[in-house]
């Protein structure tokens, strides 16, 4: 039984894209996050309290991790910018009929994309012109994920069973992503920490586009939504969505590690004794790079 036009809770378009832009950050953070266990402690630097005392070297090492942030900033500034603009333009400018608020679902949209968008804007001025303390990203990141689990909580209300289902288990995620997201702030040492974060943000990708093909599948008929078989079947592909995560962090991984190593068999006559001595010798041939580029531009 298909739903009802004003029982449902939004449109292909409106999930898709949010889920598009949850799986690309956190691809994006997977990269990152494998990347920092696969370096020695020593150069990682971005969350030391004592990052001020650290010598010239480790600073400019420190800057060489930190470039990324201004990438990703703008890019969920973007996507953000442009999920308003969808969601708002689906409203046609009708908020209120009939002294009744209309168009909730969008709204609910509009509003989660807002605090993430201050995620997104907190990440280039950190890196441009204001200085936060380490971690203090993560509290904004924390409270639009938080934000995020409100919102969809009550997304589901006066909704068909299996339309609630879902919501219910998309803000199980939310509180996941808002959770470690806090406690990375705690303990900005562990460095397993945020590959719970990033599986938490890769779950809620595939997640929502579960959504978008179960309840607005533009290429056949949607579920029922009062199934009872259909219930008891979600949950299940729910635990196939955690595993698919879990096998993509570990491939990612392990291919990222063969990577090093080999680049790391490669260097073995420079005297490169381990993965670790690697990355020194890579980041050392980047800041001789970066002096002789400053030296030619002097020379002109």
């Amino acid at each position: 039984m298909a739903m009802d036009e004003e029982l449902q809770t939004g449109t292909f378009g409106g999930h898709i894209l949010p889920g598009t832009l949850f799986f690309i950050i956190g691809v994006w953070w997977t990269f990152h996050v494998i990347r920092d266990l696969l370096i020695s402690p020593k150069t990682h630097t971005r969350d030391n309290k004592d990052h001020r005392r650290q010598t010239s070297r480790n600073v400019r090492i420190n800057v060489l991790f930190e470039k990324p942030l201004v990438t990703e900033g703008i890019f969920i500034l973007v996507g953000c910018v442009s999920g308003i603009c969808v969601e708002a333009s689906s409203t046609e400018g009708h908020l209120v009929i009939d002294g009744v608020f209309v168009h909730i679902n969008d709204m609910h949209h509009i509003t989660m994309y807002m605090f993430f968008a201050i995620v997104g804007l907190v990440d280039v001025l950190s890196q441009s012109c204001v200085e936060l303390k380490p971690g203090r990203d993560k509290v904004f990141m924390s409270i639009a994920f938080a934000i995020e689990g409100l919102l969809f909580y009550l997304h589901g209300h006066n909704r068909p069973p299996l339309d609630l289902l879902f919501h219910n288990l998309l803000v199980f995620v939310c509180v996941g992503c808002a959770v470690f997201s806090f406690v990375e702030i705690w303990f900005p040492k562990e460095k397993f920490l945020p590959l719970f974060r990033v599986g938490f943000l890769l779950l809620q990708g595939t997640w929502f586009y579960q959504i978008s093909f179960t309840m607005f599948n533009p290429f056949g008929k949607p579920w029922d939504m009062e199934s009872h078989e259909n219930l008891a079947f979600v949950p299940m592909i729910f635990a196939w969505h955690v595993l698919g995560v879990l096998a993509f962090l570990n491939v990612f991984y392990f291919a990222l590690l063969h990577r090093y190593r080999s680049g790391y068999s490669a260097l073995s006559t420079a005297n490169c004794n381990d993965v670790d001595n690697y990355f020194e010798l890579k980041i050392d041939a980047e800041e001789a790079n970066l002096l002789n580029d400053n030296e030619s531009r002097e020379d002109e």
